[in-house]
């Protein structure tokens, strides 16, 4: 195993749940032994996702649904998986648009560069 191939042990996986976080967290379900993926959706709106993502690799995935415009919000949830699981990583994908097109746009633009970023 070369070291690009190594697992990346625990990695918290922000903005998992669309987009350029989506296709990442797919990435690295094949290199972590354990990915907690965060998004803004509740739990039942994200299971089809989820399970996208758990079938891409061997990593044990798990939910967990923060609302990313609030501070308080994301400290509980930061606090929540510190208390959780011992983290090797934090990977930050996460990001706040109020134009939904525009985050379209942004993932389209930067979906080529994921392979290089994610390898």
């Amino acid at each position: 195993m070369t070291a690009r191939e190594a697992h990346w042990g625990t990695v918290v996986l922000t903005g998992a749940t669309s987009g350029i976080g989506e296709a990442t967290a797919r990435r690295l379900a094949g290199r972590a032994d354990e990915l907690i993926v965060q998004g803004p959706e509740p739990d039942d709106e994200v299971a089809e996702v989820l399970a996208g993502i758990r079938a891409s690799g061997g990593a044990h995935v798990w939910y967990l649904s923060v609302d990313f415009t609030s501070l308080t919000a994301v400290a509980e949830a930061a606090r929540a998986v510190r208390e959780a699981v011992s983290t090797d990583r934090v990977v930050p994908t996460s990001a706040v648009s109020r134009d939904p097109g525009n985050r379209r746009r942004l993932a389209d633009l930067y979906m080529d560069r994921l392979p290089r970023f994610a390898s």
